[in-house]
């Protein structure tokens, strides 16, 4: 089974006085302890066996929106006696939409 996360809807986040590097007033991007709590981060995988990630927003996402997450392995590798897996990450609202998508690779 793919691994998914689902955030309950109605949690508002706060603003944070300094923005992200994505131009977003959201303690999310910057503040892990406050992603953590949220139920944003999971521990599925250790943070330190992350390689690599990235995404990119695609739409608004709503106060209220249930968002769940989704990862499909799309590869395996051995990279220096470190077997990795690349993930092709989607967030979608309870309507479906896609809210989010990127990658990551993981040992």
């Amino acid at each position: 089974p793919r691994p998914s996360h689902r955030r309950a809807p109605g949690v508002e986040i706060p603003v944070r006085s300094a923005p992200s590097a994505s131009g977003a007033h959201n303690p999310l991007h910057v503040d892990f302890d406050f992603a953590r709590a949220s139920g944003v981060v999971t521990d599925w995988a250790p943070q330190t066996a992350l390689r690599r990630f990235n995404t990119r927003f695609m739409a608004m996402t709503k106060i209220g929106n249930q968002i769940t997450c989704t990862a499909k392995i799309t590869k395996k590798a051995q990279v220096a006696k470190e077997r990795r897996v690349r993930l092709a990450i989607t967030a979608r609202n309870q309507q479906r939409e896609v809210k989010a998508q990127g990658g990551a690779v993981v040992a």
